[in-house]
């Protein structure tokens, strides 16, 4: 005895596959999973900005073949002192010199704060492959003067 051939099966209307085709990706988007993530995460950092002279500083380096990209960076000064201002960039070298690895230039006041503005995901400045985000102030400090920077990044292809 043989058994009739099943009907084929019918779909709903509303149904959606759960991986999406390769002729409906974004050309040249790699598919997303767990183990393949666009964007990592957002992470927070607290660091004190304890630099005197005007050197370089390199903050936040970067995960291996990722970049990193800024979403926020505060900068609190505890201690009275004047007014600094500081460089915020991506890259080691002794001053912003290229305008694509900018991040912003913070006037911090005195007994105050300042933070750039807040980037929408996907939207903030964006280092190189491998590049750290760095600072410097742009007048030398005292040395007992301390500034804490909170950043908020994310970490990209």
């Amino acid at each position: 005895m043989t058994t009739p051939p099943r009907p084929a099966r019918k779909l709903r209307p509303d149904y959606l596959a759960a991986v999406r085709p390769r002729e409906t990706r974004e050309e040249g988007r790699p598919r997303l999973s767990p183990t393949n993530p666009d964007i990592l995460t957002i992470e927070h950092k607290v660091l004190l900005l304890t630099a005197t002279g005007t050197d370089t500083t390199g903050l936040i380096a970067s995960i291996s073949k990722r970049r990193l990209r800024v979403i926020r960076i505060k900068v609190v000064q505890y201690v009275t002192d004047g007014k600094h201002a500081i460089e915020f960039f991506f890259g080691e070298a002794a001053a912003i010199t290229v305008a694509t690895r900018v991040i912003d230039i913070l006037n911090v006041p005195d007994l105050g704060e300042d933070a750039t503005r807040t980037y929408p995901t996907g939207q903030g400045p964006v280092g190189a492959l491998n590049e750290r985000i760095s600072y410097r102030f742009k007048v030398a400090q005292a040395a007992y003067v301390n500034h804490s920077a909170i950043i908020e990044y994310t970490t990209e292809r």
